[in-house]
């Protein structure tokens, strides 16, 4: 059985009970025999020792190194709206409107944006659906992951390799266009409709074994950044924190948690907008800022 001695801060770590959540980074130390776990893909957790039987993690992931851990004294999940504002403004005084952010973090986002627009744009893809290029549905969406790093690449790859497959890959073509563009919406209700056409999107990539919150929502952001949010659990889990925001989150991809996101994006951008952030990609950034 595991102890408290056994465990220290920025130990990694994984629930065998809970392989779904990743493997973890053990936020702060162990104590009243709990420990507080940041996992990759189930995010923050504040486990018993004696029920999780936690075992060391010692494989390779590249996203154990994106995760931080808080401080001592619990500060990073304390922050609040005006301390998040405080520390995005330490790094870029002039805020959203600062070059440096600008040129840093915004100008990648915009230029992928662009290139989603370009390779799957609504009538770019109605002509890949009508010549039946499935293939070329799946290396117009890689091409687009690669053009940032806000999908690791282990992610990137799980869907490459899943759209290998002919059947499969035409089946993420339809989800994917359906997702974006809408089929049946009109007769369903907006939010209704939305719901629908994630829903079976997620479902096509269970099928693939890519069933990512990065994936499931990655395109959306891009192709509509004034509407629709990026979605990385310790990410997104870590802003709720800071803004009293009950995300429901689940580390199963589904659509209670994807809108309640896009409800703390609105809000978040409302804050911020005196600052000039001016869309989702703003708020993407923002929310990685403060909570590193």
């Amino acid at each position: 059985m595991n102890t408290l001695i056994e465990f220290k801060k920025g130990d990694r770590v994984a629930h065998p009970g809970k392989p779904e959540w990743g493997p973890g980074l053990v936020a702060e130390e162990p104590r009243d025999a709990k420990v507080r776990i940041i996992f990759v893909e189930g995010g923050e957790k504040l486990l018993q020792l004696k029920h999780a039987r936690l075992e060391a993690f010692v494989g390779e992931d590249d996203r154990l190194d994106r995760l931080v851990s808080p401080d001592e004294d619990g500060a990073a999940l304390a922050l609040g709206p005006q301390r998040a504002r405080e520390k995005f403004l330490e790094t870029y005084p002039e805020g959203f409107r600062t070059s440096t952010y600008r040129e840093e973090n915004r100008s990648v986002n915009e230029e992928a944006s662009r290139l989603m627009e370009e390779l799957l744009g609504e009538d770019a893809f109605a002509q890949l659906i009508e010549a039946s290029d499935w293939s070329g549905v799946a290396d117009r969406a890689i091409q687009v992951l690669k053009a940032t790093k806000l999908v690791v690449p282990s992610e990137r790859k799980a869907l490459a390799v899943g759209l290998e497959d002919e059947e499969m890959a035409e089946k993420f073509s339809r989800t994917l266009c359906d997702l974006l563009y809408g089929f049946g919406t009109d007769a369903e209700g907006e939010a209704e409709g939305m719901r629908r056409r994630f829903e079976l999107y997620v479902a096509c990539l269970k099928e693939i074994k890519a069933a990512k919150w990065t994936l499931a929502t990655y395109f959306l952001f891009l192709r509509f950044p004034g509407e629709h949010l990026f979605l990385r659990p310790t990410f997104a889990q870590r802003a709720a924190t800071a803004y009293g925001f009950d995300l429901r989150y689940r580390a199963e991809v589904g659509w209670v948690t994807y809108a309640r996101l896009q409800e703390l994006g609105r809000a978040i951008l409302r804050e911020v907008r005196d600052l000039g952030a001016e869309d989702m990609l703003d708020v993407q950034a923002f929310i990685w800022k403060l909570a590193r």
